[in-house]
């Protein structure tokens, strides 16, 4: 059963903090700030290699035309000024007029194919043999006979990329331009920075967006919350947040009209139940009147109906008990004359089996005689069943001897038979074949050996076994004798108890008689007697029945009494709206 204690415990919600990281407010934000961040690194890990790569392309066609270009200017200053290649000067004002856009430190020097600088910015280099691994792979070319075509190379030089483009003349020159390669990427790297920074300024925009939009979501969603503990908490009066949040079209307004239905639904079932509990209290508490003054009167009853029927149960006993003592002494009447009838039987019995086995010990007596000298003859068939066996072990000992011999002479016959080549093969085969009847006979004969060692063993066994059965038989007749002579006795014995029980039947036959005339006198009081008990024990059990019944029924109304008063002050505990 319930009590108000649980009721009130169920009742009770516990107010779980919703922690940040389970917060939906949380989860969304970081969705939003997961999104914005795989863009980011989406933008940094493939965007912007793509970008290296084609503004490297594009420094690299732009190098490879300056080259190219500067290349066949050199070209058409030597048709003028055949040494050219030995005027740093004026390979100089030439070459000083290259331009890189955005790569302040580019520049262009020379190189001859016999590996010496021939001019290089750096005045100190000029004369000097070049030290760029690149410019060396296209000498060992040259040398080999061939002339490299324009191309640009990435190489590092002193611990710097650097970015070239190679044009070799055939004028016996090769012209390099180059530039650093971090400077030819300074846009790229300014772009990816500034990508980092807006990307980085719309993630924080995107999580104070979402910042927003959460509040916005879980706002009603905390509100409906509240109001759902509220219910929880047994407060069905009106809620008015409950009723704004409903007015939304959206899930939050399902949510919302869902918990109203759910409450309204909830206040019509509490008020019927106030109402029919108050109804099975007041039944409830008319019953249990009606069942204690019901139960008293049962009571009362019960009393009365229990000492008539001890009265009537206590005659009846009496009586049974008068009567179970007469049917008892007639009982015992009756034993007595079948006792002494069986007796007086049995005297006769006893008498007639005296004869019969006076006549059967006499017959015993003959048959053991008889038996004795049966055991005779056996022990002396025994004992020459004995002696024949030691016989013919001896004789089986003989056969093993014979055939141990015969072997031994079929093994020399076969012996000369070998040495007399194809005329001694037939004796071979008889001797081969006398061999095998000699082993044959001295394994029968071990055979009949071990056989003989068994009987003689069985045989000695049964010797022994003959020397006791003479000394039983000699004791059994000294028995039989003994017996005959009792028997003798008891027959006298018999014949003078015969005697004397054919006068105690006549005397118990008369008691007999006089007995049956009182058991019937007895038998009709006792009849009387028991239908009385048997009428006041079935009322009596009747009423404790109707007892037991009254005081289930009472403790049942005082139980539905106590669930009643519970109902009802749970049911106090809903906060709802007077009416």
């Amino acid at each position: 059963m319930i009590t108000e204690g649980e009721i009130i415990m169920n009742t009770e919600h516990r107010q779980q903090k919703i922690s940040f990281w389970h917060s939906m407010k949380t989860q969304f934000i970081a969705v939003v700030i997961l999104v914005a961040a795989v863009i980011v690194i989406l933008y940094t890990l493939m965007i912007m290699p793509g970008v290296k790569s084609n503004i490297r392309s594009i420094y690299s066609n732009y190098l490879l035309d300056l080259s190219i270009s500067y290349g066949r200017e050199m070209e058409s200053a030597m048709q003028v000024n055949i040494d050219l290649l030995d005027n740093p000067e004026a390979a100089q004002d030439i070459l000083q007029q290259i331009d890189v856009a955005g790569a302040k430190t580019a520049y262009a020097y020379l190189v001859g194919f016999d590996g010496t600088m021939l001019y290089h910015p750096t005045a100190e280099k000029i004369g000097q043999p070049v030290e760029n691994d690149a410019v060396k792979k296209m000498l060992k070319e040259i040398q080999g006979g061939s002339i490299p075509k324009p191309e640009t190379v990435q190489y590092v030089f002193q611990g710097e990329k650097k970015f070239s483009a190679c044009y070799t003349s055939k004028k016996q020159f090769i012209l390099v331009v180059t530039a650093d390669d971090a400077e030819l990427l300074a846009p790229a790297l300014m772009l990816e920075q500034r990508g980092i920074l807006i990307s980085g300024v719309l993630l924080l925009l995107g999580a104070l967006a979402a910042f927003v939009f959460a509040t916005r979501i879980t706002r009603p969603l905390s509100k409906i919350t509240d109001s759902v503990n509220r219910i929880a908490q047994l407060d069905l009066r009106n809620d008015q947040v409950l009723e704004q949040c409903a007015a939304h079209r959206g899930e939050v307004g399902s949510i919302a009209n869902a918990v109203l239905r759910m409450k309204e639904a909830l206040t019509e079932i509490v008020q019927k139940i106030r109402q029919q509990s108050g109804q099975l209290f007041d039944a409830s508490e008319t019953l249990n009147n009606n069942a204690v003054k019901t139960a008293g009167n049962v009571n009362n009853v019960e009393t009365a109906v229990n000492e008539i029927a001890t009265s009537a149960t206590s005659q009846a006993q009496e009586t049974q008990g008068a009567t179970e003592s007469i049917i008892s002494m007639g009982t015992m009447i009756e034993d007595s004359t079948s006792q002494v009838k069986s007796m007086n039987e049995t005297a006769d019995v006893m008498n007639e089996s005296g004869q019969i086995a006076k006549k059967a010990l006499e017959e015993l007596g003959e048959i053991n005689e008889r038996a004795t000298e049966s055991i005779n003859v056996i022990y002396e068939q025994t004992n020459t069943t004995n002696d024949s066996a030691l016989k013919i072990k001896d004789a089986t000992s003989l056969i093993a001897s014979i055939a141990d011999e015969t072997n031994l002479l079929s093994l020399n016959a076969s012996i000369e038979a070998a040495r007399a080549g194809e005329a001694g093969k037939g004796f071979a085969v008889v001797a081969a074949q006398i061999q095998k009847l000699a082993e044959q006979s001295n394994e029968s004969a071990k055979r009949i050996e071990d056989i003989i060692r068994e009987l003689l063993k069985d045989s000695e066994t049964a010797v022994h076994t003959m020397e006791d059965v003479k000394k039983i038989m000699q004791e059994q007749n000294e028995k039989v004798k003994k017996t005959a002579e009792v028997f003798e006795q008891m027959h006298e014995g018999v014949n003078l108890s015969i005697h004397g029980m054919v006068s105690i039947e006549e005397q118990t036959q008369k008691i007999e008689d006089a007995r049956n005339k009182i058991v019937d006198t007895v038998q009709s009081l006792s009849a009387i007697a028991e239908e009385n008990a048997a009428s006041t024990q079935e009322t009596s059990a009747s009423m404790m029945e109707i007892g037991s019944v009254i005081n289930d029924i009472s403790q049942n109304a005082e139980n539905l009494k106590n669930i009643a008063e519970v109902l009802e002050r749970n049911m106090q505990l809903f906060q709802m709206e007077e009416s």
